[in-house]
């Protein structure tokens, strides 16, 4: 997606996922988003909690060798921006729940991007929309060309 490039790109843990799991449905298309960050072509960034919510399956599944090739996915030099959440993110999240239908996390992912300076953020997750100068871009959508 040669959209995204030159752009700062938030992604949501799905994304991760998708990628790290090899997803039947969604790795055609959100790797080469990865490849084109490794590349540098655009900046990627995620949030801590995009992290711990990444590592909840391979703890879940007891395998040392998932958990440490999915963390050390994380530490990748130059791949990635993992910002922290701290009291302005919350209280930017505390604001867009109280005003749409976001759960708190996906309100969380979305107050880091927007105070990262993201241009876009990457998910599957159809309650997440574009505001405020964030343009949401939805895997599914990739796949019909949306």
């Amino acid at each position: 997606m040669t959209a995204l490039n030159g752009h700062r790109v938030y992604f949501d843990a799905n994304a991760f996922i998708y990628f790290l799991d090899q997803h039947p449905r969604y790795a055609d298309l959100v790797t080469p988003i990865f490849e084109a960050a490794y590349a540098g072509q655009l900046e990627a960034v995620t949030g801590q909690i995009a992290v711990a919510e990444v590592m909840v399956g391979p703890y879940r599944s007891g395998d040392e060798r998932i958990i440490d090739r999915t963390a050390a996915f994380f530490e990748t030099p130059n791949l990635l921006d993992i910002r922290p959440h701290g009291r302005r993110e919350f209280d930017d999240a505390a604001r867009l729940r109280g005003r749409t239908s976001l759960l708190l996390v996906d309100a969380v992912h979305v107050a880091t991007a927007r105070r990262a300076g993201c241009d876009y953020f990457v998910t599957n997750d159809a309650r997440i929309r574009s505001e405020s100068g964030l343009t949401v871009v939805h895997i599914e959508a990739m796949r019909s060309g949306e």
